[in-house]
């Protein structure tokens, strides 16, 4: 600005915004005298709350204050306002409804063109402190905590939030510099130092990300903000913040991308928190009936309406005809009992689009009657995930009726098939038998056997295959009744000691706790018995060891372990062979039968009787297959033999 630019006085208090903040030009009581006391100029706020009456008795307000003041002297009052100190006083004024309200002045004075004048500001005190109280409560319902440091000293000052966000105690834990670097990590420490000196040093805000393991334990996600306080001399007092704890939403994150964030303010940090939320919530204040007091810019560039549209309407404005009148009903009863409500409300912008937000509404209360005096919202803006969730939830469908189709096109394929494959077998096993006279050549009956053997491969293949799609769409039953495990696992060493033998390999079944009669399925244990030893066997080594090992726990289960020292698996490995078709070797280059039903059918089997089958295995080293499966008999009835088959 030139020296030869003027500025008006209706514009005297702005110009001096940056003495004074924002915050106070718009929000608190300013005004200018004489040195008499005498009102020259007043802000809205003061002429709105007194009807621009000041002090014993004032005068009526001159309609020319200084007028032309150019930039020189614009620069001198502001060099004598942050030289001087200002007076405190409290006074009791009467506003425009003959209402006593008790206001807390700081009187700057200066002298311009020989003539001296003060500069109040004032602020009402119990206002002060109802709304000191609602925001505190506003940050316990968002779930965020604040925090303070004063410039050059060491402790930080931690509201309740903060130390329960950390899980630790106030009377245990004093929040230091020092000690809370114990907390964050020394990178971390570090890096929020860095930002703490530069809002100290150049008025800088901040946010961060950190995970946490606090004193109590347990890994956590927060978020950490703060901004530099702004003193009435101009000068940076102290920084200030909120701590958030964001565990959930960073794991929500990873699969829906959802964000929620609530903050709440603190009278003494009113300025910075108000810059705080700009960044990313939408905060909104209203009255008992709903009409919009105040709105952040936040909530402004979301609903397309500027705040001067907003203010003095009601929150109706907003609404999207998505939700029916008890929903917004069930709102009102809960804020005007008091309550805290939270949940998701679809609004409608300026242009008629739709947006999501999830919302907290907290109620101010009357500190003597309890009742609300202003409603307070912290909203989010979750339009995006609730797109990604539609999306999810379509495609989700899909698949299950991709996989309904899919099951049921293998059940009336298996059923299909059963037919020609028993015709197979049967013939083919009368063939093997000559029950009507000799085949003649010796390969014929070499070729014959071949077809069995196939026949057989492929009928399993297809039971399998049934059962995997009863299983999926659960049509399989299970049957617990009681049975002789002794003689179950006494058949299966029958069955796979000759199979284990031809390869050199030794079997061993044992039963140390002599575990007889329980209650299960036996077809479905037999089933899992076989399909495990048979893979044990098949993927071992020539020469090589398996066992089966049965078991109790004290949590009244059965324990089946089956090991082998083969050829082993990799974790992600593991993880296809359990799933259906699942093959670990490509198909061009398998060197063992089967397609891949065994051990996801064993998981499906074991899961239908509430027990759980886990794979631990490593490549070169074998692999151990464990089963817990709990059975109905309190008691184990115990046999008189051993049985251990080796």
């Amino acid at each position: 600005m030139s020296s030869v630019e003027s500025i008006k006085c209706n514009v005297f208090f702005p110009v001096l915004k940056d003495f004074f903040g924002y915050y106070v030009i718009e929000y608190k009581f300013l005004v200018l005298t004489d040195i008499d006391g005498n009102l020259l100029a007043s802000n809205p706020r003061y002429t709105d709350t007194f009807s621009a009456k000041y002090s014993d008795p004032p005068s009526e307000p001159e309609k020319e204050v200084l007028p032309n003041l150019t930039a020189e002297e614009v620069v001198s009052v502001k060099n004598q306002l942050l030289g001087g100190t200002p007076e405190e006083k409290v006074s009791e004024q009467k506003n425009q409804d003959g209402v006593v309200i008790s206001v807390q002045w700081q009187s700057f004075s200066f002298a311009l063109r020989g003539q001296k004048y003060l500069v109040k500001v004032g602020a009402n005190v119990p206002a002060i402190e109802v709304l000191r109280q609602g925001l505190q409560k506003s940050g316990e319902g968002a779930g965020v905590g604040f925090w303070r440091l004063e410039k050059n000293a060491r402790k930080v000052y931690w509201s309740p939030e903060v130390y329960e966000i950390h899980q630790v105690l106030a009377q245990e834990f004093n929040p230091t510099k020092e000690n809370i670097s114990g907390l964050l990590g020394e990178a971390d420490w570090r890096e929020l130092e860095n930002s703490i000196h530069e809002a100290f040093g150049k008025g800088k805000p901040f946010v961060h990300a950190f995970s946490i393991n606090g004193l109590g334990g347990g890994g956590k996600h927060i978020e950490i903000k703060g901004g530099p306080e702004i003193g009435v001399r101009g000068h940076v007092k102290a920084v200030s913040g909120t701590v958030r704890e964001k565990t959930r939403e960073t794991e929500m994150e990873v699969k829906y991308a959802d964000a929620r964030e609530k903050l709440s303010l603190v009278e003494n940090y009113m300025k910075n928190l108000e810059r705080t939320l700009d960044y990313h919530a939408l905060v909104s204040i209203t009255d008992t009936s709903g009409n919009i007091i105040f709105v952040n810019q936040k909530f402004c560039d979301t609903s397309g309406y500027s705040a001067s549209e907003l203010m003095g309407r009601n929150h109706r404005i907003l609404k999207s005809g998505k939700h029916n009148p008890g929903f917004y009903g069930e709102i009102w009863k809960c804020i005007s009992s008091g309550e805290v409500w939270q949940g998701e409300i679809c609004n409608l912008n300026k242009t008629g689009r739709d947006y999501w937000v999830y919302s907290t509404i907290v109620p101010f209360l009357d500190e003597n009657s309890a009742t609300p005096t202003h409603y307070v919202s912290v909203r989010t803006d979750i339009t995006e995930q609730k797109k990604c969730k539609q999306r999810q939830d379509e495609l989700m469908r899909q698949a299950l009726e991709l996989s309904r189709v899919k099951n049921d096109f293998l059940a009336n394929m298996s059923h299909e098939l059963h037919t020609p494959l028993n015709a197979i077998i049967g013939y083919s096993e009368m063939i093997i038998e000559e029950y009507f006279g000799s085949l003649g050549h010796e390969k014929y009956m070499e070729y014959i056997q071949d077809i069995h053997s196939s026949g057989e491969k492929l009928l399993d293949l297809v039971n399998n295959v049934l059962e995997i799609s009863q299983l999926e769409t659960g049509k399989y039953e299970i049957a617990p009744a009681h049975v002789r495990l002794g003689r179950i696992l006494q058949d299966k060493y029958d069955k796979f000691a000759p199979m284990a033998a031809a390869r050199g390999i030794k079997l061993a079944v044992e039963n140390p706790e002599q575990i007889d009669e329980v209650c299960i399925d036996e077809v479905a244990v037999r089933q899992i018995l076989s399909n495990l030893l048979s893979n044990a066997i098949k993927f071992s080594l020539d020469g090589g060891y398996v066992s089966l090992l049965l078991t109790s726990d004290s949590s009244g289960c059965l324990v089946f372990n089956i090991r082998d020292k083969g050829i082993g698996m990799s974790r992600e490995h593991v993880e296809l062979a359990l799933l259906p078709f699942g093959q670990v070797e490509p198909a061009q280059s398998r060197s063992h039968e089967g397609v891949g039903l065994g051990l996801p059918l064993c998981k499906h089997l074991v899961e239908m009787h509430g027990g759980i089958l886990v794979v631990d295995s490593e490549i070169g080293k074998g692999t151990e297959v464990r089963i817990q499966v709990p059975y109905d008999d309190v008691s184990i009835a115990y046999t008189s033999a051993d049985v251990n088959l080796s």
